[in-house]
């Protein structure tokens, strides 16, 4: 992954939140989104990979990375038995719990789909009650966005004309526009739990 102009920010001042946060709030239920990059691209200057690795995914109980999967345990994913071996190396580092929110899999649905997956460590009295809420959530979520994506480019092929590309303007998001379908979406897919991982 290439590396973007570093992002002021102290290195310092991150552990101390971490740990701040960590022995503080040991008892709240910790979630990490690592927002290091995408689409083969680090927005985070390269000295933070070790720290989210080292500090910050330890002292999460679930961890909600898309490709970062990836830079987090320096392994690839081309296929499922990647992902499952991925998140068996993010559980490892401590969460017990590990959704790969983004992946490049090819869904069996057509290119449409996202795959998503998800995996639990240790199961307990609130396992099922918790996959089966965060399969709830994630067709909802999904759903989200297709509605506003859909309406965003309804909106600006509309606006562009017949045969004309949309600008950057004309693309931006219809949120305002879409708050009806954000508060209650009309759910566009079905999420499937297996017995090896969670697939939307």
């Amino acid at each position: 992954m290439k590396f973007r102009a570093p992002i002021q920010t102290s290195t310092c001042v991150t552990v101390f939140y971490v740990h701040f946060a960590y022995f503080c709030c040991f008892s709240a239920f910790k979630v990490c989104d690592p927002v290091l990059g995408d689409n083969g691209a680090v927005y985070v200057p390269e000295n933070l990979l070790p720290i989210y690795r080292d500090k910050v995914v330890p002292a999460a109980d679930i961890i909600t990375p898309n490709q970062e999967a990836e830079l987090l345990t320096g392994r690839n994913i081309s296929s499922e038995k990647d992902a499952v071996e991925v998140m068996n190396l993010l559980h490892s580092m401590g969460p017990d719990k590990v959704v790969i929110t983004n992946s490049d899999l090819p869904s069996p649905l057509g290119d449409q789909y996202l795959v998503a997956l998800g995996s639990q460590k240790i199961v307990r009295t609130d396992g099922d009650i918790f996959a089966a809420m965060l399969l709830i959530a994630c067709e909802k979520m999904v759903s989200v966005i297709h509605h506003v994506i859909t309406r965003t480019i309804t909106y600006a092929k509309e606006v562009a004309g017949l045969n004309q590309k949309p600008s950057p303007a004309q693309l931006e998001l219809r949120m305002v526009q879409s708050k009806a379908d954000i508060q209650d979406p009309a759910i566009v897919l079905n999420a499937v739990l297996s017995e090896q991982f969670w697939r939307i």
